[in-house]
């Protein structure tokens, strides 16, 4: 059994990905996990109304911020957690702190 919330930051925890916009983290992520060959579905719906950034392995909910609240932040990523697809969350951010 692949452990991708770990694979995920421990290969993250190696690039230095600079880029202007949230989109293009988006791109440049999935070029990484495409290169390193971890399965993945980008713009995933987990119902009608909740879309995460992407799911890896078909388990591993990953979203992709560069700006907002922590508020907000933290209550898509709390809605998320609830659907029975999603075992574990990812944050990556382009920011130290979302206030």
């Amino acid at each position: 059994m692949n452990d991708y919330g770990t694979i995920l930051r421990e290969a993250l925890a190696g690039y230095r990905i600079v880029v202007p916009n949230e989109d293009a983290l988006q791109r440049a992520l999935a070029e990484v996990f495409g290169r390193i060959g971890i399965p993945f579905e980008r713009e995933h719906h987990l119902d009608a109304g909740d879309r995460v950034d992407f799911l890896i392995g078909g388990k591993v909910g990953l979203e992709v911020k560069v700006d907002g609240s922590i508020t907000a932040v933290a209550r898509q990523l709390a809605r998320y957690a609830e659907h029975e697809r999603v075992e574990e969350i990812v944050l990556v951010t382009t920011r130290a702190m979302h206030k």
